[in-house]
This record gives structure tokens, C-alpha cells and sequence, in this order.
């Protein structure tokens, strides 16, 4: 068995308190990701972690098992102290934000990642580069031959599915062999895409607003968009259907977001054929080859140039 496997397992076991959190603004990969081990743990060691999240969860993720019982970060009392906090599908303290003083304060902590730019803000980090968190998790589940049950597959399935855009940006077959063992632990992938799909009204009009606004760069090849904060109260989805619609637009190979917040604009990125991965990491950030992210500490304005010349830059080699 892998010996940060044992070391997880170790720390698991000696812990009477767990919190299980994740980046600012949790999409369905990482609700997935965060609920899926909440099931494992509940399910192999008789404990109960409570997953935490701050920002926005959105409805289409209330249908995972758990997820009515996740507390958001303001509910924590500020002296509360973990004995293991465990970071999902994030690694490095960038991504997140209320969470941070959870995971500073609790007396271990543990991380389980996937992207290239990981860090390692972790006492344990365990680190591997897939097309999903959730598939990371599912190797450590069988590393340490957990049960997985039909929550833990359903939820793992999720983030699975989420986070590969539908099984739609990947080229291996690695991610399809972690959804069949899923579906064959008793996954329903009828339903959780459909659940997956579902949203509400002021989620569809403000993507669609979105979509709207958008300016074309490049001869139409990066789709360039908006979101202010006023938009933003509405956004479930991080904009991410806008953004899919975006990419569907003949001749659009790649298409950028840009969202408000608090000190800072949110820098989205998804493709068709344009390697995003460096354009994100250029401005501060990272993520998949053909979806990434990245926090630029400026206006809106000031962030989109600096969006368009390190297009153009990418689009020039």
C-alpha cells in the first residue's frame, strides 16, 4: 500500500473531529469530490466528517448524498479546532478563501489533489495528476481497500463527470475505466447528469447575459466575457454554461470569463483547441490544459488587457 495512504489512514483513525473542505465557490467536481470521501470515511471508520464550503453551492449538487448536511464556513464557530481538516480538489491557499482559518487552525491536515500546479499546504499532501480529483480519491479508496458504496460512487461519479466537462475534454481512456468502476459500485449516470443539468431561473438568464455581452478577439477565436458583481448574486455554476455555449460558436476556440470579486477579478478559461493551462498560469494561476483559472489582483478592465496580450501571445507561438 502506498505510504501516504497509510499516513491518511493513520490520521483518519486518530481523529475524533474531521472537516472535509474545498475551494471558494465549489462546482459539482468538487461537491463531488468533498462528499464522496465524506461517504468513504462515514462508511469505513464510523465517523461523521463535516464538509465545509464558503461562496456558493448551487442546487444541482443538492441531490448528492450529504450535501444537505454540509455547513457553510460563517456557521463555524471562528475557535473551532479539527483534529484533520482534509483539502479537496485544491491545494494551494489561492483558491480558497473563508475555509483558510478552518484548515490553519485544525491540528492536522491533509490534502488531496490533482492538477499540475498543486501545492503542498498540507502536513500530508497526496498529489497525482488525473483528469479528476474524484478519480484521485477513488485510487486511494482502492489503495487502502475501502467499501465503496453507492453514496461514495454516485458522489465520486459527480465529480467525475464534472470535471471532465461530461467526459468531453479528455483524450485517455483512464477517465472512462474510473467511471465504469463507479457505475459498477452502483453509480446512477442517468440521473446525476441529469441532476447535474438542473438550475434555476436567475442561474439560466444570468448565464445568458453573459453569453450576451460577449466580445469576439482574434479573428473570433476567443469569445471574452464579463460577469460584475451584480451579475454575479445569480451565478451558480461559476458561469461555466455560458462559457460551454461560448466554445459552441463556430470558429470560437477559446473563451474567457472574467469575474468580480472582492479585490480581485476571476479569470476563467475553457477551450476547444488553444492550450489555456499557460495563459493561466502567466496571469497567477493554473488548472487542466483545456480549463484553467487564475485570481489577477486588479480592475476588471486592467485584467482584461493583460487577458488579451497573454492571448495573443499564446495564439502567436
Amino acid at each position: 500500500m502506498n505510504k501516504k495512504v497509510i499516513i491518511l489512514i493513520e490520521k483518519i483513525r486518530a481523529a475524533n473531529s474531521i472537516a472535509i473542505i474545498t475551494h471558494h465557490n465549489p462546482d459539482p467536481d468538487a461537491v463531488g469530490c468533498a462528499l464522496g470521501l465524506r461517504a468513504l470515511i462515514r462508511d469505513n471508520f464510523g465517523k461523521a466528517p463535516t464538509c465545509i464550503y464558503d461562496g456558493k453551492m448551487g442546487i444541482n449538487v443538492r441531490f448528492l448524498p450529504g450535501a444537505m448536511d454540509a455547513k457553510h464556513a460563517r456557521d463555524i464557530p471562528q475557535d473551532t479546532k479539527f483534529d484533520l481538516a482534509i483539502v479537496v480538489d485544491a491545494s494551494v491557499f489561492s483558491q480558497m478563501k473563508d475555509t483558510i482559518p478552518i484548515f490553519k487552525n485544525a491540528r492536522d491536515t491533509a490534502t488531496i489533489d490533482h492538477h499540475e500546479t498543486a501545492g503542498k499546504i498540507g502536513a500530508l499532501n497526496i498529489l497525482k495528476i488525473l483528469p479528476a480529483a474524484g478519480m484521485v480519491i477513488l485510487d486511494v479508496a482502492r489503495a487502502a481497500k475501502w467499501k465503496i458504496g453507492t453514496d461514495a460512487a454516485n458522489c465520486l461519479y459527480a465529480a467525475l463527470r464534472s470535471d471532465t466537462g461530461g467526459f468531453a475534454w479528455i483524450d485517455d481512456t483512464t477517465a472512462f475505466a474510473a467511471a465504469t468502476r463507479l457505475i459498477k459500485l452502483g453509480a446512477n449516470p442517468r440521473n446525476v447528469a441529469n441532476k447535474l443539468e438542473k438550475s434555476d431561473k436567475g442561474n439560466i438568464i444570468a448565464n445568458a447575459r453573459i453569453v450576451a455581452d460577449a466580445e469576439f478577439f482574434f479573428d473570433g477565436k476567443l469569445a471574452l466575457s464579463t460577469a460584475y458583481k451584480s451579475t454575479m448574486t445569480n451565478i451558480e455554476d461559476k458561469g461555466s454554461r455560458a462559457m460551454n455555449m461560448l466554445r459552441d460558436i463556430a470558429g470560437v476556440e477559446f473563451v474567457a470569463l472574467l469575474k468580480e470579486e472582492d479585490g480581485y477579478t476571476r479569470v476563467s478559461f475553457r477551450s476547444n483547441e488553444v492550450l489555456v493551462q499557460p495563459i493561466a498560469e502567466a496571469l497567477g494561476g493554473g488548472g487542466h490544459p483545456l480549463a484553467a483559472a487564475a485570481n489577477v489582483y486588479a480592475d476588471m478592465n486592467t485584467t482584461k488587457q493583460m487577458v488579451l496580450e497573454k492571448s495573443r501571445e499564446a495564439l502567436e507561438r
